[in-house]
C-alpha cells in the first residue's frame, strides 16, 4: 500500500514538472540555420529561421546570440546582438516552410569577443562550431536549436574558388611605394589573366577579411609577360610597417605578407591624378621634372648634392652639382625633362655657365657620359636635359672649354710687353758695341 501511494506522488510530482517546464522542453515551431559560407575567408555568419509548424508563426528579431565550438572545448557566454546586424525591424509572419534571414553577424578576431569586435578577421576552424539564438515566437522568448555551422578550409585554386598565382613582396622602393609581384596568375577555370590593371588589384590592410579592405593605394601594374605583374603600392604617409594582403578581382592572391616596410626618402613625392608635361618641384624648387606620360600616377625621386661622390672623369671640371634621380617601374622608359638651377656666384674658378654640360654617371665602366639631349639657359641660370632612363648625373665642364677665353688673353698681354723690351734691349746692346769699337780706335 505504502509502496503504491509512494508511485502516485512521484507521478504526481513528475507531471508537475513537466508541466511547469513544458514551455522548455517544447520543441520550437521554428529552426535555426547556418548556410556553410563559401570558402572565402572572413565573410559574416548569416542566421536563417524556416518555420518548421503546420500553421503561421509570428516572429520578432533575435535578441542574444551565443556560439560553441565543441572540438576545441570552447563554450562562450550569451552575447547581445547589435540592432545594426538584425535583418529586419518589428515582427514578421512566417508561413510554413517559410525561410527568412533575420541576422548577419560580421566576423571578428576571435569568439571571445566576436559579437563586440567587427571589423577584424574571422578565424580558420576546420572544426564545426554551432550557434544559436534568442529569439521571441508567436510573442513567447525561445531559445532555438543549435545549428551547425561549418567553416570550409582554405580556397582551393584547382576549385576555382580562388584564383591562383605565385605571389611575393620584393621590397621596399625607398620612396613612398613597394612592390609586389604576381606570377602565373590564372582564373578558376585555368586560363592565364591577361591585361589586369591598377583597378583589378587591392592590397589589404585586414588580414583574411572579405570583401577585402583596401589600404593605400596602387599607382601602378606593370604586366611583365602574360599572367605576371608587379604591383607598385602606395601607403599615403609614405611609411609603413605591418602584414597585408593581395587580392585581384576580389579574390586572394596573396595571403599574410608579412613583416612589410614602406619608407620613403627626403626628395620622394608620389604623384597622382598627373597632366603629361607638367612640371613638379624637387629640392626646394632647385630641381624641375616634367614627365611625357600616360600614367597618372607614379613615383619620383631626385637628391640634390654637391659633393663629388664619384670621381670625375679625366679631362672634367666639376660645377659642384650632383643629382640621383629614380622612379616607379610604371614610368620606364617615357621622357622625363630635367631642369637644375645653378647659382653663377658658386660656380668653381675657371668654369663658365655657358660650358656647362651634364654628364651620367655610368656603374659599368666608372666614368661619366655626356648627356645627348640638353642645354644652358643663361637668362634663368638653369642647365636642362630630356631622359629616359635615371641614374646619377652630374654638372660639368669639360677642361678645354674652361681654360679658352683665358689663356689667350693672357699670352697677348705678355707678348706686347716683352716685343718692345726684347727690342729695346737689342738697340742698347748694338749702341755698347759700336761704342766700344769707336773707344778703341781712338
Amino acid at each position: 500500500m505504502k509502496k503504491s501511494k509512494m508511485l502516485s506522488m512521484l507521478g504526481v510530482v513528475v507531471l508537475v514538472v513537466v508541466l511547469f517546464s513544458g514551455s522548455a522542453l517544447a520543441v520550437a515551431p521554428v529552426t535555426l540555420k547556418t548556410p556553410d559560407q563559401d570558402n572565402l575567408p572572413g565573410h559574416p555568419v548569416v542566421l536563417l529561421l524556416e518555420n518548421t509548424s503546420g500553421s503561421d508563426v509570428t516572429i520578432e528579431p533575435p535578441t542574444h546570440a551565443k556560439v560553441s565550438i565543441p572540438a576545441v572545448g570552447r563554450d562562450y557566454n550569451w552575447e547581445p546582438l547589435d540592432p545594426a546586424w538584425l535583418a529586419f525591424e518589428g515582427t514578421k509572419v512566417l508561413a510554413p516552410g517559410d525561410e527568412v534571414e533575420i541576422a548577419t553577424i560580421p566576423s571578428g578576431p576571435d569568439w571571445r569577443n566576436f559579437f563586440t569586435n567587427p571589423r577584424g578577421p574571422m578565424p580558420i576552424w576546420k572544426e564545426e562550431y554551432l550557434v544559436k539564438v534568442k529569439i521571441k515566437v508567436n510573442g513567447t522568448e525561445l531559445e532555438t536549436n543549435e545549428a551547425t555551422h561549418t567553416k570550409l578550409p582554405l580556397p582551393d585554386p584547382e576549385a576555382g574558388q580562388i584564383y591562383h598565382s605565385w605571389s611575393e613582396f620584393l621590397g621596399d622602393n625607398r620612396d613612398g611605394t613597394g612592390t609586389f609581384e604576381a606570377t602565373e596568375l590564372k582564373d578558376g577555370a585555368g586560363k592565364v589573366m591577361t591585361g589586369l590593371g591598377k583597378d583589378d588589384f587591392i592590397v589589404s590592410g585586414e588580414h583574411l577579411v572579405n570583401p577585402p579592405v583596401p589600404l593605400g593605394t596602387i599607382i601602378g601594374v606593370i604586366e611583365t609577360s602574360p599572367g605576371n605583374y608587379k604591383i607598385i603600392w602606395h601607403h599615403e604617409d609614405g611609411n609603413y610597417n605591418g602584414m597585408l594582403d593581395l587580392w585581384v578581382r576580389e579574390r586572394p592572391v596573396g595571403l599574410g605578407f608579412q613583416k612589410v616596410s614602406i619608407s620613403s626618402s627626403p626628395g620622394s613625392r608620389v604623384v597622382q591624378e598627373y597632366t603629361s608635361g607638367k612640371f613638379l618641384d624637387f629640392c626646394e624648387g632647385k630641381v624641375r621634372m616634367s614627365v611625357n606620360t600616360t600614367e597618372g600616377s607614379f613615383a619620383l625621386v631626385a637628391d640634390l648634392y654637391h659633393e663629388d661622390k664619384k670621381k670625375a672623369s679625366p679631362g672634367l671640371i666639376p660645377a659642384n652639382i650632383y643629382l640621383n634621380l629614380s622612379r616607379s617601374e610604371n614610368i620606364d622608359g617615357d621622357t622625363i625633362r630635367v631642369e637644375v638651377d645653378y647659382d653663377p656666384e658658386e660656380l668653381p674658378e675657371g668654369v663658365d655657365a655657358a660650358s656647362l654640360k651634364l654628364f651620367r654617371y655610368n656603374e659599368k665602366t666608372a666614368s661619366w657620359e655626356e648627356v645627348d639631349n640638353q642645354g644652358v639657359n643663361l637668362d634663368e641660370n638653369y642647365i636642362w636635359m630630356e631622359i629616359d632612363s635615371f641614374s646619377t648625373y652630374g654638372v660639368f665642364v669639360e677642361a678645354e672649354e674652361a681654360v679658352t677665353e683665358k689663356l689667350p688673353a693672357t699670352g697677348s698681354r705678355a707678348l706686347m710687353w716683352m716685343l718692345p723690351l726684347g727690342l729695346l734691349l737689342c738697340l742698347a746692346g748694338a749702341f755698347l758695341i759700336k761704342r766700344r769699337t769707336r773707344e778703341q780706335v781712338w
